[in-house]
């Protein structure tokens, strides 16, 4: 797929239909600009991103589990919370 698009006054584009649905995106959704070493750009959807390295978190079990992290970090002020 190729897609020519104008920038506009304030170096804004429209993304073509085309890539709008490829990217599954919506107004107001974020979307990420990435470039490698060879100066191309990749767009890619910010939900998916997201969703991504949660999965990749995930796999590798990095995950910890926020209560006992909050427990470990602060033992007194979770204990005085917890007494009310």
């Amino acid at each position: 797929m190729l897609s020519i698009v104008r920038l506009s006054q304030r170096f804004q584009i429209t993304l073509p239909a085309e890539v709008r649905e490829l990217l599954q995106i919506q107004p107001t959704d974020r979307i990420a600009f990435r470039t490698d070493d060879t100066g191309r750009i990749y767009l890619e959807n910010l939900k998916s991103i997201q969703v991504n390295t949660v999965r990749g978190l995930l796999q590798k079990q990095q995950l910890t589990d926020c209560s006992d992290h909050a427990l470990t970090e602060h033992p007194t002020s979770n204990q005085e919370e917890n007494s009310y």
